[in-house]
């Protein structure tokens, strides 16, 4: 547990951290819509059969859309662009970065100027036939984080969010409420300001933007973290992290006793034994060791437990080797491996069927 004081001390390295992020920011395609313009598919003119079948939810193909002979061409290979933008962050940094902008906002002029999108509704892109591109609409929209953060600085009050919701709550998608509202913001963005009914899918990677979600959104759990209080300066934690740890059991276990699914070795149940105690650790695995079964087996013991453990990977061959090793132990219905071009549409699936389930019996 972290006490008040390395609470206190976390947060403020916590404001500290933040503002290293935000002095990171860089030119990007959420900071300037300009950058992606070029390499973004224009869908304001897009075929009305094509735009009914994207926003009804369902997958639609770019030649769909873009029919016109003089544009098809190109639209092709802006989806052929964006989905390899996207399979690289995503491989890279694990974030999902296609998404289809609806209005952008633009203010300032000269050397001042700038463009951002406003309204994002993320997608899924995947390969078809043997150029075209799937586009798959997502149920979901929300405010661009780096405008939001712009309107904030600049002491703008309105809950933005709640309006980019609100978009989704009618029958039909509607942004026309939120970009009135903010055409209403020119007292602190100038006389200048406008929003631009722009319609378009592209890839917007923003790693410092990134970064800095992922700090906001793990605020809460970043308060309780022993490890983050010891880095902040908390002597207290510090020592608990030092606390040795217990020397493993060697030998037979009961069978009745044993963690985690498959045949595991010494060290192997060893790390189980330690994980479950709860305790922040490192574990150093050498080469040749069965990573992916342990982290499997560790999975596996927090499901039994009653708890939700995540396994994040730096590449998606490790998470299908331990999505292999729950598959080998019998245990892969107690995951959702969250990697391959539809593995939203596959959890959904694995999650509805084990809602519906009828128990087998004995």
């Amino acid at each position: 547990m972290v006490d008040y004081i390395g609470r206190a001390l976390t947060a403020d390295a916590l404001e500290t951290w933040h503002a290293q992020l935000r002095s990171h920011d860089t030119t990007s395609a959420l900071r300037d819509y300009r950058v992606a313009a070029e390499a973004t598919i224009d869908l304001v003119s897009a075929h009305a059969s094509g735009l009914a079948q994207l926003f009804a939810g369902r997958p639609t193909l770019v030649s769909t859309l873009v029919r016109d002979p003089e544009l098809a061409e190109a639209a092709l290979a802006k989806g052929r662009a964006i989905r390899e933008a996207t399979t690289h962050a995503h491989a890279t940094t694990g974030a999902s970065i296609a998404a289809l902008v609806v209005g952008t906002v633009a203010w300032g002029s000269g050397s001042e100027a700038r463009e951002m999108p406003l309204l994002m509704r993320p997608v899924s892109v995947s390969p078809a036939r043997e150029v075209d591109t799937e586009i798959v609409l997502h149920d979901e929209a929300y405010i661009n984080p780096v405008f939001a953060a712009e309107a904030r600085q600049r002491g703008v009050d309105d809950a933005l969010e709640p309006l980019a919701l609100a978009s989704m709550g009618g029958k039909e998608f509607d942004p026309r409420p939120l970009w009135n509202r903010v055409r209403e913001f020119t007292t602190v963005f100038g006389e200048g300001l406008a929003v631009h009914e722009v319609v378009a899918v592209g890839a917007f990677d923003d790693p410092a933007q990134q970064r800095v979600d992922d700090l906001d959104e793990c605020a809460p759990l970043i308060a309780g973290s022993q490890v983050l209080a010891a880095i902040a300066g908390d002597r207290d934690s510090a020592d608990a992290l030092l606390i040795p740890i217990e020397a493993a059991g060697v030998g037979d276990r009961d069978p009745f006793a044993e963690r985690g699914v498959g045949d595991l070795d010494d060290a192997q149940f060893a790390a189980l034994d330690v994980v479950a105690t709860g305790r922040s650790i490192m574990i150093d695995s050498p080469p040749g060791a069965e990573v992916a079964r342990t982290a499997a087996a560790i999975a596996a013991d927090g499901a039994a437990s009653a708890k939700c453990v995540a396994i994040v990977s730096g590449s998606a061959t490790t998470l299908e080797q331990v999505d292999a090793a729950l598959k080998d132990a019998g245990a892969h219905d107690l995951c959702v491996t969250a990697s391959g071009p539809r593995w939203n549409t596959a959890a959904r699936q694995l999650l509805l069927s084990s809602m519906t389930a009828t128990p087998k019996r004995p």
